[in-house]
């Protein structure tokens, strides 16, 4: 009898950890929520971070900034400029305009679901200083990497 409450328990908890975890990671397929990155070229790259219908639009920015950091570093640069921002849906009601303090983004939902796309730009050395663009790889990696 112990044995099948302690089993139920421990199954409890396993679901509840999955049900809490990071929404973070690669999309499993098409629609799903998650990143995708394409390679452009050897230093330019599209990241796409789709959400679901629960998420804020500015974690879902940020997240697509997250994975632009990651590319950036697991390519062996150091920093990446963005050249493009896109938004999947249609804008919703009042201001779309929103910002977060890693700079502004417009907010467009698609069915209650939020996609953000950044073409970016990656580069050795030191990044151009005072370009709102322009962001250090390392430093947003490790002022993000609590979103994972």
């Amino acid at each position: 009898m112990m044995g099948r409450i302690g089993l139920m328990v421990a199954a409890g908890l396993a679901l509840t950890a999955c049900a809490s975890s990071s929404l973070y990671g690669p999309a499993r397929g098409p629609g799903d929520s998650g990143y995708i990155d394409q390679r452009v070229d050897p230093a330019r790259y599209v990241v796409t971070f789709q959400g679901n219908a629960s998420m804020d639009p500015s974690l879902v920015y940020e997240y697509a900034l997250l994975r632009a950091a990651e590319v950036t570093l697991d390519s062996d640069y150091g920093w990446f400029y963005i050249v493009s921002r896109d938004q999947a849906g249609a804008p919703p009601r009042g201001n779309p305009r929103r910002h977060s303090r890693y700079g502004d983004y417009d907010r467009y939902y698609d069915s209650g679901r939020y996609a953000i796309s950044l073409e970016i730009v990656m580069g050795y050395g030191r990044r151009p200083p005072k370009d709102p663009n322009a962001f250090d790889a390392r430093d947003l990696e490790r002022d993000l990497r609590h979103l994972k």
